[in-house]
């Protein structure tokens, strides 16, 4: 058999199942991941153009930029001595 394995020590994600025809709608809203090769300077340029948020909320933004959470923002935003 095949088992899945699921640990959440701060209670914050979840498991959600798909059809495979509906993956494409899911994550339809969401920007790039950014470490993907569809990560570009110019989209967050474009992004943060006419803002008037912060550059952390743009990054916890997931229609801007994807899978970035706080912690992630922090730590970019601190060696970027931003």
């Amino acid at each position: 058999g095949r088992r899945l394995l699921y640990t959440d020590p701060r209670k914050f994600g979840r498991i959600e199942l798909w059809a495979r025809d509906c993956e494409a709608v899911a994550f339809k809203g969401l920007g790039p991941e950014p470490l993907s090769t569809a990560f570009r300077a110019e989209h967050l340029a474009q992004a943060l153009a006419g803002r008037k948020s912060s550059i952390k909320q743009v990054l916890l933004a997931q229609e801007v930029v994807a899978g970035i959470g706080n912690i992630y923002a922090d730590e970019a935003l601190y060696y970027a001595s931003i």
